[in-house]
């Protein structure tokens, strides 16, 4: 089971201390399967009966689905008259890395926060509360409408985002997870994720390519800074290798 090898690495490389808050991060392209792979992994982390909080990154975002499709509309008016502006994704995708940092910083020490204005990762507004709150022995997490207590005994905090790996981020994690894919495979699956959502999206494959060379230049998804690699290109046959 893919999850019981993954659990076993992390085991060999991090050595769990009592009462400590272990923080493992996802990170790759888009359509890697990042978010597969941490609601995966946290189910089996819960199954062992470690308290597995898991947080998509995307709720950092801090452009809204509105904002996004200004940008998109401005693009296509742009390309259609043969011109182009190739900083278009950094103003439809905009990030809070230092929010995120505190509030990973926060649960490390086992300091509780209150957040609103995040990015609900459904609707893509920015109406999104979490709460974290630790209580006697137990940890309260609040996100959106949904409440859920937790043992604060072993606790593990799983993220998945793509730019982890960037300087003020990458040394808030004590395990970083490369969750590699060909080019493809990545854009079938988003391809796919758009054409099944509620209200179907259609994902644009030049987009697409605009924001996967976006986020390699300016965010150093180097896969040789992760400790473990994932080889994610078939869901039915996921691959790990250790970094030595």
């Amino acid at each position: 089971m893919v999850y019981e090898e993954l659990y076993k690495l992390i085991r060999e490389i991090k050595k769990e201390e009592p009462g400590e808050v272990v923080v493992v991060g996802f990170y790759g392209l888009p359509g890697s399967g990042k978010s597969f792979l941490n609601e995966g992994f946290s189910k089996y982390l819960s199954e062992k009966g470690i308290s597995a909080l898991s947080i998509d990154g995307d709720i950092y975002t801090s452009t809204s689905r509105e904002d996004r499709n200004k940008v998109f509309d401005y693009i296509r008016k742009l390309r259609s008259k043969g011109e182009d502006d190739p900083s278009w994704v950094g103003k439809a995708y905009r990030y809070n890395l230092d929010l995120m940092k505190k509030h990973i910083i926060k649960l490390k020490n086992k300091e509780g926060f209150n957040e609103s204005g995040l990015c609900n990762p459904k609707t893509k507004n920015l109406n999104l509360s979490m709460g974290i709150q630790f209580v006697d022995s137990e940890i309260e997490f609040s996100f959106g409408d949904n409440k859920k207590r937790y043992s604060n005994d072993r606790v593990w905090l799983l993220i998945d985002w793509a730019f982890l790996s960037t300087e003020r981020l990458r040394d808030c994690f004590d395990i970083m997870i490369f969750v590699d894919s060909k080019f493809e495979t990545r854009l079938k699956r988003v391809v796919e994720k758009g054409r099944n959502a509620k209200k179907p999206v259609l994902i644009e494959q030049r987009f697409f390519k605009d924001v996967d060379e976006y986020q390699s230049k300016e965010f150093g998804l180097d896969k040789e800074m992760a400790d473990i690699i994932v080889n994610n290109n078939d869901f039915s046959d996921i691959k790990l290798t250790r970094q030595f």
